[in-house]
């Protein structure tokens, strides 16, 4: 599994997925790409960098914010299928109610 807010950019995606399937070809091991989208949701990222900024200090949540304006700017996402942006608060809301355990 590779991961990159990088991705929401097409060209970056593509040069990605093209350099795995060299290496596929190089070591002869075969492989499947399957895209997973989160929906277009900048305020939800927002909020998870900012709580997760206070569990974890060392981490430069500046510029991880900097990163979602930029990104969501250009994010090409499909109408359909993208996941949801759950937010910490979501998951605590959720336990509370019983519905995630």
């Amino acid at each position: 599994m590779i991961s990159d807010i990088e991705y929401c950019r097409r060209e970056r995606l593509t040069a990605a997925e093209e350099g795995l399937r060299g290496l596929s070809l190089d070591l002869g091991i075969p492989i499947e790409i399957k895209r997973l989208y989160f929906e277009n949701n900048p305020n939800a990222c927002r909020h998870n960098v900012v709580h997760r900024f206070d569990k974890q200090r060392t981490r430069d949540y500046l510029d991880e914010l900097k990163k979602i304006d930029a990104m969501s700017a250009v994010y090409d996402c499909p109408a359909e299928g993208a996941l949801t942006v759950g937010t910490c608060c979501d998951n605590d809301k959720r336990i509370a109610d019983g519905t995630m355990r």
